[in-house]
């Protein structure tokens, strides 16, 4: 009996001591798989001078591409209003001759209209100025947002009225029913100092437009 529990106490005892060493195997085993992290700077969030930098530099890059889409864009658009009122002006000069009677072409500060010479039907009813309604061309016109009108007549700046001027108001441009017209020149602009386009007319020919200010 001694012997038998004697037998049991060293077989518990070496059960002990081998899962002890188990114990410790393993946790050499996890110690040398473990990365060692001793001698390193762990990196704070945040950026470098560099990033930032390289950050500043795109910011600007896309500020400037922005900035001459916008100048480019301004550009085409007074640069097609112009065009469009010489084409225009051409055109009415040719309605009034073919029509055989006077057209006029009224400017103001966002616009303009073309209009004819009712002449007179009695004493009463003395010749004026009408708009025209019936023609798909020479319609009632809005200048673009943002473009700024300058008449000249004669090289003199003209005041141009901020409305449309009440029925019967003489226009600035006449066009005669002989081909000629009244010299003048309007100048479209975006009201800084980037330029802009100016119709030249005289008083026969085709109008002409030419690039003015800043080169675009």
């Amino acid at each position: 009996m001694q012997t038998s529990a004697t037998g049991r106490l060293i077989n518990n005892a070496e059960g002990g001591r081998q899962k002890a060493e188990g114990t410790t195997g393993a946790q050499r085993r996890h110690a040398v798989c473990r990365p060692r992290t001793f001698g390193r700077r762990e990196r704070h969030a945040g950026f470098t001078l560099i990033e930032l930098l390289v950050v500043l530099v795109i910011i600007g890059i896309i500020i400037t591409m922005a900035t001459l889409a916008v100048g480019n864009g301004r550009d085409a658009t007074l640069k097609t209003e112009a065009q469009r009122v010489a084409t225009l002006v051409d055109l009415a000069g040719d309605e009034a001759t073919l029509q055989g009677r006077e057209l006029g072409l009224q400017f103001t500060q966002t616009g303009y209209r073309f209009l004819f010479l009712q002449p007179a039907q009695s004493a009463d009813k003395p010749a004026q100025w009408l708009p025209i309604t019936d023609d798909r061309e020479l319609r009632r016109r809005q200048f673009p947002s943002g473009v700024v009108p300058q008449l000249l007549l004669e090289n003199v700046p003209q005041a141009l009225p901020v409305k449309t001027p009440k029925t019967g108001t003489p226009p600035q441009v006449v066009l005669f029913a002989s081909g000629e017209r009244t010299p003048f020149a309007l100048g479209l602009s975006s009201g800084d100092n980037a330029g802009g386009y100016q119709i030249s007319a005289g008083p026969l020919g085709t109008p002409t437009v030419q690039r003015t200010g800043a080169a675009s």
